[in-house]
């Protein structure tokens, strides 16, 4: 199900729609609008922010099962001057001096075996705040969809309502021009024409009424 002018000003209240499109209308499905809603509506965006605490918190918490890694390295380099020789075979002026580098690393790693059941209390606390969290969500976005769609669907009623009563303005106003035709021509009587004034007169009234109910509606919409 889509609207057009009445889904179009949900768009252009909630600033989703680019500057550029200027007057162009652009169909929107319900499904839009839910997505819309959900994007801004601040108790959707707060509930999606506490799952992901949840979830943080949770994952945080299994950690405390993994060991701890420690890791290090240490180098050093040791030199020692001493008097130069010749080498009797070569002839050769030899140093005397002598340098000598090592490194080492090393890798350590550690758990806690016992806590004081600390760590299997925090672990279920975080699963049971995650399930809160996800039940909080779903029910807020639930909440957030029905309403939603029951100011979409007033919307869209309002709009098909005003279009009934612009035909019937249409119709009025023909049957008015008919009345004065014959009045002139002398078929019909000034009560006729009267009683056609009457007509479209209220018809007026009521697509006023109209407009006024779907510019409510879609101010409802606006403000999801």
């Amino acid at each position: 199900m889509t609207s057009r002018r009445g889904a179009v000003l949900l768009l252009a209240a909630l600033a989703v729609l680019p500057s550029d499109v200027g007057a162009q209308e652009r169909t929107v499905t319900l499904a839009d609008a839910i997505r819309v809603s959900e994007r801004v509506r601040p108790v959707v965006v707060r509930a999606a922010g506490d799952l992901e605490t949840a979830a943080a918190q949770r994952r945080s918490a299994w950690g405390a099962y993994l060991p701890s890694l420690t890791a290090s390295s240490s180098a050093s380099s040791f030199f020692s001057e001493g008097t130069s020789r010749v080498d009797p075979v070569t002839g050769q002026l030899l140093s005397g001096n002598s340098s000598n580098r090592s490194l080492s690393t090393s890798l350590s790693a550690s758990v806690d075996l016992f806590t004081g059941f600390r760590r299997g209390a925090e672990s279920r606390a975080a699963r049971a705040s995650q399930a809160a969290a996800e039940a909080e969500f779903v029910d807020v976005r639930f909440q957030q969809a029905l309403e939603t769609t029951s100011q979409f669907l007033d919307a869209l009623a309002a709009e098909q309502l005003v279009r009934v009563r612009e035909t019937s303005v249409r119709r009025a106003e023909e049957q008015l021009k008919v009345s004065i035709a014959k009045l002139r021509a002398g078929s019909a009587t000034r009560s006729d024409s009267l009683r056609s004034r009457v007509t479209l007169g209220n018809a007026q009234l009521e697509l006023i009424r109209s407009r006024t109910d779907l510019a409510t509606a879609e101010a409802g919409l606006a403000r999801l």
